[in-house]
């Protein structure tokens, strides 16, 4: 089951994303279970773990583009997927490391390649990466980059390359 999140101000192109998604399971003999956010706060304010990003650029507030960038800053390994009706971002989009990028009204032929992509992507990543739960929500680590894990009490320390991140208690020792 692939946990699926979709950023999108309009519910009509939600519904037909859903649809489309539904569709593709279908075809392919695959679970998903869909999350639909309108926005991009809501997106960065929620602190669950997807297997797989379908966001927006034309969003209120935070565009997706910048929504993304921030995405990135503690997730750099799950698959995005920009659908939108601004053309124009295409390259910026793989800039954030985008898997694809769908111009709107989305089409079963488009959506069913980016589909198949990004699905390559997941299972090719699978057990290449980590999700740590960290005081601020969840955070996407590569294995490569972890270094050392440290336990101190009720306490887990990740060490990467880059410095590390911090501590986190784990609930479920205490």
């Amino acid at each position: 089951m692939y946990r699926t999140l979709i950023v999108e101000d309009e519910p009509d192109e939600a519904s037909r994303l859903i649809e489309c998604i539904g569709r593709y399971g279908k075809a392919h003999d695959e679970q998903f279970q869909i999350t639909w956010l309108k926005s991009a706060m809501d997106m960065l304010s929620d602190k669950s773990h997807y297997d797989l990003v379908l966001l927006d650029i034309d969003l209120p507030g935070i565009n997706g583009m910048e929504a993304a960038q921030l995405m990135r800053v503690y997730d750099e390994e799950t698959p995005l997927i920009f659908v939108t009706n601004l053309a124009k971002y295409a390259v910026k989009g793989y800039e954030v490391g985008a898997t694809g990028f769908i111009v709107k009204p989305v089409s079963w032929g488009n959506l069913s390649m980016n589909l198949d992509r990004a699905l390559r992507a997941i299972k090719q990543n699978s057990g290449r990466s980590v999700v740590v739960p960290t005081e601020d929500g969840m955070r996407v680590v590569s294995l490569n980059a972890i270094v050392y894990v440290e336990v101190t009490g009720h306490r887990l320390s990740y060490h990467l390359e880059n410095g590390g991140f911090g501590s986190l208690c784990d609930k479920g020792l205490a």
